[in-house]
């Protein structure tokens, strides 16, 4: 499996023939998409299409099966939600039976429920910045702590070439 980062929270985790990439909003960000055809497109917040045509786009919660890929999404609180609010989506993608966990610009205090769902996470990819909808270093080291990964890997920090 290979996973590489394009900027912002934007991930591509690639395995075999197949592609998932995760919040590729690049081209509104002043970058260069970074989605093929063909691709899994992955949105934990928002609304924005990449400018080639993934597969599909998964935004909301739901078991997925595509591309011998495996995508639990569960809906989540977002970092500017008010508290009943859940406009996130968390997602637990299964390749190759490494197990990758992507949180996207959630609240730190997620529930017994949501960790349950989630389960056992191998890779966790988590957005660190504290510029207003990303996790701060704090709620970070909290998300971080209840999932208790191998391997972390931070996004959308200290990223010169994106124009928020």
């Amino acid at each position: 499996m290979e996973i590489q980062y394009y900027g912002a929270n934007c991930i591509r985790i690639v395995y075999k023939k197949s592609a998932v990439i995760i919040d590729d909003n690049l081209a509104e960000l002043g970058l260069a998409s970074a989605t093929k055809e063909g691709d899994v497109l992955l949105r934990t917040f928002g609304e924005f299409t990449p400018k080639k045509t993934p597969k599909i786009i998964i935004d909301g919660p739901g078991e997925y099966e595509v591309s011998n890929i495996s995508v639990k999404a569960i809906a989540a609180r977002a970092h500017m939600d008010a508290e009943n609010e859940h406009t996130a989506t968390m997602y637990k993608i299964d390749i190759a039976d490494i197990r990758v966990a992507v949180v996207g610009h959630i609240f730190a205090d997620l529930s017994e429920q949501q960790l349950e769902e989630m389960g056992t996470i191998d890779v966790l990819i988590v957005p660190i910045g504290n510029s207003g909808y990303t996790l701060d270093a704090i709620g970070a080291s909290k998300v971080i702590r209840k999932f208790e990964p191998k391997i972390v890997i931070p996004t959308h920090y200290a990223d010169k070439e994106v124009k928020y």
